[in-house]
């Protein structure tokens, strides 16, 4: 599996309190099966939006997002975080083998903090 992060300007920008503009990611993970293609998908803030407090929403940036070579299958750690701060909320992007992606929260991280 490979991830590539890109800056979007065809996502809503985030401002800070301070008045800060920072522009938030799209990753585009992209897997492949002995050297051919299975499937891409692109994965914005918008994407977790269900998972994250309004707050979280608009004032975080989707920041993060690593394999999770423990767990089996194809599964992924991400973090939206407030830019520029220790402030952030773990999350769990999941992969089954139909190509359907799931997204959830970390709670083991979160206790783990």
């Amino acid at each position: 599996a490979g991830v590539v992060v890109h800056y979007s300007y065809k996502v809503p920008v985030v401002v800070d309190d301070d008045g800060s503009r920072y522009a938030d990611n799209v990753y585009t993970l992209s897997v492949s099966c002995d050297g051919t293609p299975w499937t891409t998908i692109h994965i914005t803030k918008a994407d977790l939006a269900r998972l994250l407090t309004p707050e979280f929403m608009q004032k975080g940036i989707l920041e993060g997002l690593i394999y999770d070579d423990r767990q089996q299958g194809l599964r992924f750690r991400a973090l939206v975080s407030f830019p520029e701060s220790d402030v952030h909320m773990p999350l769990i992007i999941s992969l089954n083998q139909e190509g359907r992606i799931s997204f959830e929260r970390d709670l083991q991280a979160e206790q783990d903090e």
